[in-house]
């Protein structure tokens, strides 16, 4: 979708230099995604390194961040004061993805937030609606 590439740590191969190729991907990024687990937030790694990096860039306006909350855990204490998490219900409150009766429904809630905030950071329009074309023919 309009150029943007995706990266995760699951691409370090074998033999590399796993810290350094983090903090380089950190720093040229944009966009960050975070799925929010106790495990995410109980790393050491990514206290002391990811997210302060991460959360500076936010913070100076280079970057956005989308707190992808999955399981019920202490995110309010890191994002909760300035930083929009998904998903959220009909009802405007977020839940956990784990929280919601059909797990495929938070995830395409968060999915469709996401996907707005992106095109919203780069100031692009909203893609038409796929019902557009079809509001103006006639039966």
């Amino acid at each position: 979708m309009h150029g943007i590439q995706l990266w995760h740590d699951k691409g370090i191969t074998a033999g590399s230099n796993w810290d350094a190729k983090i903090k380089t991907e950190i720093a040229r990024s944009q966009i960050f995604v975070l799925l929010t687990t106790n495990a995410f937030l109980g790393s050491e790694y990514v206290l002391k390194h990811e997210l302060p990096a991460i959360m500076d860039q936010h913070k100076n306006a280079n970057a956005l961040v989308v707190p992808v909350i999955y399981r019920e855990c202490a995110w309010q204490g890191f994002f909760a004061s300035y930083i929009q998490a998904v998903p959220v219900n009909g009802k405007g409150r977020l839940r956990p993805v784990r929280d919601w009766a059909d797990a495929e429904t938070a995830m395409a809630r968060a999915t469709a937030a996401i996907s707005t905030a992106i095109l919203d950071w780069f100031g692009l329009p909203p893609p038409p609606s796929p019902f557009a074309a079809s509001l103006g023919a006639s039966p």
